[in-house]
C-alpha cells in the first residue's frame, strides 16, 4: 500500500501539480495528526512537486508564475474572486450562480454531518478521510488559482464529503435528513450543471473554427474563439491567447487601438455564442458582441477570415 501511495504521489506531481500539493497537504496533515513526524511519503510528495516545478513546468511558469505570485496567498481576497465574481452579471445568471451555492451549502452540511458522526463513533479509515480533507482546506491558504481555488477545492473534496456523508445513512432519523436533502437538491442540480450551457459547452462550430486554425494557419496570438480554445492550441506552442478581451466593456476602445495584439506574430480575433454569452451574462451587455462583428466589418484594421454562421473570425491587418 506504501509503495502504490508513493507511485501515485509521483504520477500526481507530472499531470496535475495542483492535485499533487493537495495530495501533499493531506499526507501532512496526516502525519501531524499521527503525531510520529514527518513521514516518507510527505517527504517522498513534497521531493517530486518541488522537482516538476524545477524541471517539468518551466515553460508554464515561465509565463504564468508572476500573476500566480501576485494572487497567492491574498487570502483576504478569496470571497471576493470567488463568489462575489461568480454572482455578478445578469439576473438569470446570478440565480444559477445562488444554485451552485446553495447545493454546495448543501452537500457542505451533509459532509459536516458525517463528519460530527465519525467522531462519535469512529471507524478505521476516517483519519485518512480527515486528513484528505485537512489537506485540500489547507491549499486554500495559497490562493494561487485565484477565482478557480474554492472550485479546485470543492472537487478535491467532494470524495471526503461523499465518504463522511454516508455515515448518516447508519441512523434512521440521520437517514431521513439525508435522503430529504438529497431529493430536494435532484430538481437544482438540473439547473446547477445546465443553467450556464451557453457558456459551458463547446459547440461543433467553435471545434470547426479550431480546426480551421490548425489546417490553415501555423502560428499567432488568438482572442476570442471560445475558451477551450487555450487549452486545445495554446500548449501545442503554436498559439497564445489573450484572455482579457473577453470580459472587457470597452471593447471598442481595445479594439481600435490593437492592445490585445501581440507583436511579430499573426494576430486572430474569433466572435462566437461564447463572447455573446459572456457578455450578456457576466457584463450585462447582450448586444456587444454582435456589435463588435459589425465594428471589425467596418474597421480597415480587421479582415473577415472566416464564417460559419456562429462563429466570425478576423485576422489584423494592422492600423
Amino acid at each position: 500500500m506504501r509503495l502504490l501511495s508513493l507511485l501515485v504521489g509521483g504520477a500526481l506531481a507530472v499531470t496535475h501539480l495542483l492535485t499533487a500539493l493537495a495530495a501533499l497537504g493531506a499526507s501532512a496533515v496526516r502525519d501531524v495528526a499521527s503525531r510520529r513526524g514527518i513521514g516518507i511519503a510527505t517527504l517522498f510528495f513534497g521531493v517530486c512537486a518541488g522537482a516538476w516545478v524545477i524541471y517539468g513546468a518551466t515553460g508554464y511558469f515561465d509565463r504564468e508564475l508572476a500573476p500566480f505570485l501576485k494572487r497567492a496567498f491574498r487570502v483576504d481576497l478569496l470571497w471576493d474572486w470567488n463568489i462575489g465574481e461568480a454572482r455578478a452579471g445578469s439576473a438569470g445568471h446570478q440565480l444559477v450562480a445562488n444554485i451552485r451555492l446553495l447545493l454546495t451549502a448543501v452537500a457542505g452540511v451533509l459532509g459536516a454531518c458525517g463528519v460530527l458522526l465519525a467522531i462519535r463513533k469512529p471507524r478505521p479509515g476516517d483519519r485518512t478521510l480527515l486528513a484528505l480533507g485537512g489537506g485540500v482546506l489547507l491549499s486554500l491558504i495559497a490562493a494561487v488559482y485565484g477565482t478557480e481555488m474554492f472550485m479546485r477545492a470543492y472537487l478535491f473534496l467532494l470524495p471526503v464529503l461523499a465518504c463522511m456523508a454516508a455515515r448518516m445513512l447508519e441512523s434512521r432519523w440521520t437517514a431521513v435528513v439525508f435522503c430529504a436533502l438529497t431529493i430536494a437538491a435532484c430538481p437544482l442540480s438540473v439547473v446547477a450543471l445546465h443553467g450556464n450551457s451557453s457558456v459551458d459547452d463547446v459547440t461543433p462550430a467553435q471545434r470547426a473554427y479550431w480546426g480551421f486554425l490548425r489546417s490553415d494557419t501555423q502560428s499567432g496570438h488568438l482572442a476570442g474563439g471560445g475558451i477551450p480554445m487555450e487549452w486545445t492550441l495554446g500548449y501545442a506552442g503554436r498559439y497564445t491567447y489573450d484572455w482579457d478581451l473577453r470580459h472587457s466593456p470597452d471593447w471598442e476602445q481595445e479594439l481600435r487601438e490593437a492592445s490585445w495584439v501581440k507583436p511579430g506574430v499573426p494576430n486572430y480575433l474569433a466572435i462566437t455564442n461564447y463572447e455573446r454569452a459572456i457578455y450578456s451574462l457576466m457584463l450585462g451587455m447582450p448586444d456587444a458582441a454582435d456589435a463588435m462583428v459589425n465594428w471589425l466589418d467596418a474597421s480597415s484594421s480587421y479582415d473577415r477570415i472566416y464564417s460559419s454562421g456562429e462563429v466570425t473570425g478576423y485576422m489584423f491587418r494592422g492600423p
